[in-house]
């Protein structure tokens, strides 16, 4: 019984590292796409004094969309694939 309960209240407390974890993840996924939309509004000012002084600027583009550090995280590989692997036989 001990060891039920202990590995009831580890998995208790891993249960809520994963929630505060999460929780941290929406706040910095906001925050990201906040700097994004600011970034695009200055960039478009960039542009219009760009095109109006004549003046060269260094406008910095977005990332690439697609960056990994901003999905949240994925199996390598599809769960497909898992199921149709064989199993491990001892």
């Amino acid at each position: 019984m001990a060891d039920s309960a202990r590995i009831a209240a580890r998995a208790g407390d891993i249960a809520g590292q994963y929630v505060r974890v999460e929780q941290e993840n929406t706040v910095l996924r906001a925050r990201a796409a906040e700097l994004g939309d600011r970034l695009r509004s200055v960039n478009e000012v960039l542009r219009v004094v760009e095109d109006f002084s004549g003046v060269a600027m260094d406008i910095q583009e977005e990332g690439p969309p697609d960056d990994p550090l901003l999905r949240p995280w994925q199996i390598p590989c599809p769960a497909a694939a898992i199921a149709g692997a064989p199993l491990l036989q001892y």
